[in-house]
């Protein structure tokens, strides 16, 4: 994480302002960019999880290198008739098994997260793995 990405999580954490920056006033959906920069990064046309998606995608496979662990950057036709294929694949784990690891981001900030997870063991990986399984 560089000094510029360190800054803004450390703003999303504490629940600060997001740093203004007169640069980005409208998404690429069209809409106006809120003073937070929340709609930058839950917008799904926008390109901010996709991009915060494949970055941690990034830092995992950079992880299983360092641990010399053989994996797989989305492996494509690992399952039969579809197209559905997980982020990373680590495989000759010395187990019989593959190991398929799918990253998904929650905003910590969400109203549905914050009033759920305090009370729901699980609360974001449960929904997210959901709503993998139901596409």
């Amino acid at each position: 994480m560089d000094k510029n990405e360190f800054q803004l999580a450390a703003f999303l954490r504490l629940g600060q302002p997001m740093p203004f920056n007169p640069c980005i006033s409208h998404c690429n959906c069209g809409a106006t960019v809120d003073i937070d920069g929340y709609h930058l990064l839950t917008c799904k046309l926008g390109g901010g999880p996709v991009w915060e998606n494949n970055n941690l995608v990034s830092q995992w496979c950079q992880s299983l290198k360092k641990l010399q662990l053989h994996h797989k950057k989305e492996p494509k036709h690992q399952y039969i008739n579809s197209e559905d294929r997980p982020d990373i694949l680590v495989y000759d784990t010395g187990v019989e098994v593959n190991v398929e690891l799918d990253v998904s981001l929650v905003h910590p900030f969400s109203q549905d997260t914050l009033n759920r997870a305090a009370k729901e063991v699980r609360y974001a990986a449960t929904k997210t793995e959901n709503k993998k399984v139901q596409k």
